[in-house]
């Protein structure tokens, strides 16, 4: 690209991830971009959103600079709507990191599949019982998964909507009131501290438009906003949390590890060396999958 670093935006270093995404990807592939590129969209008061065509329009100054103040690259979040063995998830962030010129950071990243309680229990072992997970069984059902929570959400709630850049290109990406509910439900500890500020100012506009706040209370999203509320309150020691454990079957036991590791996650998400530790790849293996990831 012809533009310097100081210059170019994230808009800018995207502008070919669509047509990439689409070359690289099966037909039944469908990818969704996640994250900071698309919230900084939402949350801009002259972005469109035109319902009839599933169309996010950005506003002209709603594009972010590609490197944040602390001088790290900012993220692109890719999500595939299907199982990705590690090996495929590479190619394809290979791949596509080559398509915007190394500008960003990519992650891609699939779906899990979904096993029965009893085959295995990733509850306590497991780093990833911290994050949740959007699964898939062998009868195609989906779900939102974080133990010992899970939630069957409708495919239509899967359904793309397409953001389109000022000066080109369009991406994939989820439902705006999706997007901002699945920052809800990224991990155990709930909205994380470093993204309380813009997630609220998005449920604002979200909520304000009377089709999405059908979505969410009584349409497709329904599913997701319930996730949301169960990891709110199980991370609590509320009665409530335990009448909802009571009634998912879910053990006290169970419950009592829930609360703690929220509470201990909420403690380093609030720490915001170790932020900037995550987002400059200090320490990566060890906190972005709790702080950095999607």
């Amino acid at each position: 690209m012809s533009l310097s670093n100081e210059q170019l935006t994230c808009y800018d270093a995207i502008r070919d991830l669509g047509d990439a995404a689409n070359d690289i990807l099966a037909p039944e592939q469908q990818y969704y971009v996640l994250g900071g590129i698309v919230t900084a969209a939402i949350n801009h008061p002259d972005t469109v959103f035109d319902h009839d065509t599933s169309h996010l329009i950005a506003a002209e100054d709603s594009a972010e600079p590609v490197r944040r103040d602390n001088d790290t690259l900012r993220d692109v979040d890719v999500l595939i709507r299907d199982r990705l063995s590690s090996k495929e998830a590479s190619r394809i962030r290979e791949e596509l990191t080559r398509a915007i010129g190394g500008s960003l950071v990519v992650s891609v990243f699939g779906l899990t599949p979904h096993f029965s309680p009893g085959v295995v229990n990733r509850g306590v072992k497991s780093v990833a019982a911290w994050t949740s997970e959007r699964t898939l069984d062998d009868d195609g059902v989906l779900r939102y998964e974080l133990y010992p929570l899970q939630k069957e959400v409708p495919l239509e709630s899967y359904e793309p909507w397409r953001l389109e850049m000022p000066k080109g290109g369009q991406i994939s990406t989820f439902n705006p009131a999706a997007h901002m509910l699945a920052y809800y439900m990224r991990s155990i500890s709930g909205l994380r501290a470093k993204d309380r500020e813009k997630v609220e100012a998005m449920r604002v506009n979200i909520e304000a438009d009377p089709k999405f706040k059908e979505q969410i209370y009584d349409g497709p999203l329904q599913s997701w906003q319930h996730f949301a509320e169960m990891i709110e309150l199980f991370g609590t020691n509320t009665e409530a949390a335990l009448d909802l454990a009571e009634e998912h079957d879910i053990l006290g036991r169970d419950l009592d590890i829930f609360r703690k590791k929220s509470e201990i996650l909420r403690s380093l998400e609030s720490n915001p060396t170790l932020v900037k530790y995550a987002q400059k790849g200090l320490l990566q293996a060890l906190l972005r999958p709790f702080i950095g990831s999607h």
